[in-house]
């Protein structure tokens, strides 16, 4: 686990290796049927609700803590971070862009296309 910048949560989150990602996907699953299947809707808003007050995601909350030691809470539709869904750390601010094709880094403003690779002397 590293954390990391989400720009979509806007603050920083668990950002989980392969492996630990294979050990929480199956729950998130879990969790997320057995929430469609208590009847409630699945988007963003009644997902956060019912991970403070419905029982299915405790599972998913309990080893996502286990494995981070970072509480889960979904700021995003982005439920787990998983650190091969970033791209590589900015050249100039090292924040990692937001995919492995971007050219541009929202933190800091390094452009790809008009910048030099090389991180700026200080």
């Amino acid at each position: 686990m590293k954390v990391v910048y989400c720009y979509r949560c806007k603050k920083d989150v668990a950002g989980l290796e392969e492996s630990e990602f294979q050990v929480l996907e199956p729950l998130y699953n879990s969790a997320w049927n057995a929430h469609r299947d208590l009847g409630y809707a699945v988007d963003a808003v009644s997902i956060r609700v019912a991970m403070r007050s419905s029982g299915v995601f405790d599972e998913l909350k309990a080893q996502h803590l286990n494995i981070t030691g970072l509480e889960l809470e979904p700021s995003c539709m982005v439920f787990l971070h998983k650190l091969s869904s970033f791209g590589p750390p900015c050249p100039r601010c090292g924040t990692l862009l937001r995919t492995s094709k971007a050219q541009m880094c929202f933190s800091c403003g390094w452009n790809g296309k008009t910048a030099s690779a090389v991180a700026p002397a200080n």
